[in-house]
């Protein structure tokens, strides 16, 4: 069975699309993929990097008769875009319109109280766009660019840089060194979040873990 090392912008469905398979989970829970599945098991965040096995696809039989038509439908995994919106102070940015682009599809709407929006996307999506009129904001969403906030080294540093940004809190490029506004970005998060009175801008242990549960992945 071929070995897929995951790349930039990657996620288990395009993976799957690749390879032919309609649900991704047929890929994930694989036996030979226990290693993979251990190591992230948030399946909807993975690192380039990775290694998958890809298993080989399972023969079917279906019986037809000569001279007729016959119909064959198979089920295709959905892939869903799923947000929550927040004002500055971390309430819920509730009934706040919003239009959102996915491919060629562009679909409008108001966000739920809890400031949620979700939408299924088409196969293949790598990037959306979200407009938010009443605010003249808009965002470019890169879908499966979010590195998991795991791993040691400039990984850690990248991974916790784009969840501050996606929580406000302006750290500047996402390039994987802390620097002085890295760390400022952290001490504030530290401060506002942990309550901590002498916040120290350094990516530890509880620190990484809030910002995981805050950014909800």
């Amino acid at each position: 069975m071929p070995i897929h090392v995951v790349k930039r912008g990657e996620w288990l469905s395009t993976i799957a699309q690749h390879y032919g398979f309609a649900d991704w989970k047929i890929i994930y829970n694989h036996p030979d993929n226990a290693a993979f599945r251990k190591l992230r098991p948030n399946p909807n965040v993975i690192e380039p990097g990775d290694q998958i096995v890809i298993p080989d696809p399972r023969a079917g039989t279906k019986s037809v008769t000569t001279g007729t038509s016959g119909q064959f439908r198979i089920k295709i995994q959905k892939s869903v875009l799923r947000l929550v919106l927040c004002q500055a102070d971390g309430k819920p940015l509730a009934d706040a319109e919003y239009k959102l682009t996915l491919g060629d599809e562009s679909i409008t709407g108001r966000t739920a109280s809890d400031g949620r929006l979700e939408h299924t996307m088409p196969r293949g999506t790598v990037e959306a766009k979200l407009m938010l009129p009443d605010f003249g904001r808009h965002f470019t969403l890169k879908i499966g660019e979010l590195d998991p906030l795991d791993t040691n080294g400039d990984g850690t540093v990248a991974a916790a840089q784009a969840r501050l940004r996606n929580l406000g809190y302006e750290c500047g490029p996402i390039d994987g060194i802390a620097g002085r506004r890295t760390r400022a970005a952290v001490r504030a998060f530290q401060a506002d979040v942990l309550a901590r009175k002498h916040p120290n801008g350094l990516l530890d242990r509880e620190t990484r873990n809030k910002l995981v549960s805050e950014h909800g992945c």
